[in-house]
């Protein structure tokens, strides 16, 4: 296995301030994708670890008060989930609910991708193995 240091390339929150690791592998089996969601746990707990031991102390809630309207206009963020990078793409109109709301799951692409290449030439009783082996969520195929 190798691991490389934890860099982010638009850096939020406060995962600058925290160290970790992400475990990689040059093989690319059912078995290893695995392997690396269960390294993967390891490390998020590490991380949360790390981060209650560095909270400051106070109040951790703040009220923001009520948001009646919401600007004309687009909006879109994406943020890192569970299992990939989660996107919302927002339109309004400037009334108290949104003209259209837009959620991207990180792993309906995923699958759409890979899934055919990785059936080439599998047996029948593979199929299970190899699509959980993708760390799919399936309420992304809903959508």
């Amino acid at each position: 296995m190798t691991t490389i240091t934890g860099t982010i390339s638009t850096p939020y929150a406060a995962y600058e301030e925290l160290s970790f690791k992400i475990p990689r592998f040059k093989e690319g089996d059912a078995y290893h994708r695995t392997l690396v969601r269960r390294l993967e746990i390891e490390e998020s707990l590490n991380i949360i670890e790390e981060a209650l031991n560095t909270l400051p102390s106070g109040p951790f809630r703040k009220r923001l008060g009520a948001f009646n309207r919401v600007p004309k206009g687009e909006a879109l963020n994406c943020v890192e989930s569970a299992r990939g990078e989660l996107c919302f793409h927002l339109v309004s109109t400037g009334s108290n609910t949104p003209y259209r709301a837009k959620i991207r799951g990180p792993t309906f692409d995923v699958i759409l991708s890979l899934l055919p290449k990785l059936l080439k030439g599998v047996y029948v009783a593979d199929v299970p193995v190899i699509y959980w082996s993708l760390d799919n969520c399936p309420a992304d195929h809903d959508r």
